[in-house]
């Protein structure tokens, strides 16, 4: 039961311009994600989907890049095209996929794997990662048997199973205020 790890991360972004290569301690924002994926051992496949030739470069040395089209790239951007668009590049070899947004860079490769695992024995077509006691997805982890996005699955609908996090592993960096508590968050780690 193959398992495709995708991170997508594009260039643009008007509230932390540049955050995915921006250093979060002595990382680029994505290659927390990177590391943590290539921890899991659930994962068969791991790729980065970008339009930005600078993440590509900087992400290539340590796994696929999948470029992807500009239209699938702007801010208003789904991330279900980009999850077909990776599943077709990959012709069908892949009956899982995991999506793990590099916003989120304190799951562990254990939450990537428990969370994999919860999925193939729930029956569920997807599951989604949420933080304790949370009402909403913390965009961590984002997983599903790749049929089921083929047919349209919606990751917001009532078919998603919770797979429960922490608060300390669930931080979703979207605003500065949300990088600086990232960076509190390392600093009291050291």
């Amino acid at each position: 039961m193959s398992v495709l790890g995708l991170i997508p991360a594009r260039g643009g972004s008007k509230r932390i311009p540049r955050k995915n290569i921006r250093l979060l301690g002595e990382h680029p924002l994505v290659l927390w994600t990177i590391y943590q994926a290539k921890e899991s051992v659930m994962l068969d496949g791991l790729a980065v989907s970008t339009e930005d030739r600078e993440i590509a470069d900087l992400c290539c040395v340590h796994c696929d890049v999948i470029r992807r089209p500009p239209e699938m790239a702007h801010d208003t951007a789904s991330s279900y095209p980009l999850m077909l668009h990776a599943l077709d590049l990959c012709g069908g070899a892949y009956e899982y996929l995991c999506l793990l947004q590099p916003t989120s860079p304190f799951r562990d490769a254990d939450d990537i794997d428990q969370c994999i695992a919860a999925l193939k024995v729930s029956g569920a077509p997807a599951m989604a990662s949420f933080t304790q006691g949370g009402k909403v997805p913390n965009g961590a982890i984002y997983a599903a048997h790749t049929s089921w996005l083929r047919e349209g699955g919606n990751f917001d609908g009532p078919a998603v199973e919770p797979f429960w996090m922490p608060p300390e592993r669930s931080l979703d960096i979207d605003t500065e205020d949300d990088w600086s508590e990232a960076e509190t968050a390392l600093m009291a780690m050291a």
